[in-house]
C-alpha cells in the first residue's frame, strides 16, 4: 500500500521527530523499528500471562495479616512491563506529527486506558492490594469513632469495617 505523508513541518527537530515516529509506528521502516515492535509484542503477551498467573492459588502470596497479595516477582514483572509501555507511549506522542490527532486515535486512548490504572493506584493507594483509609478523614465535621477503619481491596472483592485497636470486631 501507499504510505500517508505525514507533515512534520520545519522545525530544527522535525527530522528527528520524522525518525522518532517512524521507529516506533512503523516496524517496516527499519531493523531497530523491527526489533521495537517485537520487544512491544512480546511484553504485551509476558504482561498479560503475568497478569493470568497471579490470579491463580498456586502463585498467591500472603500478607502479614494473611490477606492475598500479588506475587512479587509477577509484580516486578508487571512494573517493567508498564514502564515499557509508558516510555512507548510518550515516545509515540512526541514523534507524532500531529499531538491532538494522535490523542484522538482509538488505540491510542485503549493504549493511555491501559496504562492509566497502574499509576492511579501507585498514587491513590500505600499498598495496591489492601488500603486503610481512617473513616474521620471523610471530611471537615465528619465525626465518627477515630478508632474505626476502612480496609478494601482493588479487586472486586469486598469492603470491611474494622477497628484498628486489638480487639475490635469485624463488622
Amino acid at each position: 500500500g501507499k504510505e500517508v505523508y505525514e507533515d512534520f513541518g520545519d522545525a530544527k527537530l522535525a527530522k528527528y521527530q520524522r525518525i522518532l515516529w517512524d521507529t516506533f509506528e512503523k516496524p517496516h521502516k527499519s531493523a531497530l523499528a523491527k526489533y521495537i515492535s517485537l520487544l512491544s509484542i512480546s511484553l504485551v503477551l509476558l504482561s498479560t500471562v503475568g497478569m493470568c498467573l497471579n490470579t491463580m492459588p498456586s502463585f498467591r502470596h500472603y500478607d502479614s495479616r494473611n490477606q492475598p497479595m500479588d506475587n512479587p516477582n509477577l509484580a516486578l514483572i508487571e512494573a517493567v512491563c508498564i514502564s515499557w509501555f509508558t516510555i512507548e507511549y510518550l515516545l509515540r506522542l512526541a514523534g507524532a506529527p500531529g499531538k491532538l490527532a494522535f490523542l484522538k486515535q482509538s488505540m491510542n486512548v485503549i493504549d493511555a486506558l491501559a496504562i492509566a490504572p497502574y499509576y492511579v493506584s501507585l498514587m491513590f493507594f500505600e499498598d495496591p492490594e489492601t488500603i486503610s483509609i481512617p473513616v474521620v478523614a471523610m471530611g471537615p465535621g465528619f465525626s465518627l469513632d477515630p478508632n474505626l477503619t476502612t480496609t478494601t481491596s482493588l479487586a472486586p472483592t469486598n469492603a470491611t469495617i474494622v477497628e484498628a485497636e486489638e480487639g475490635g470486631g469485624v463488622f
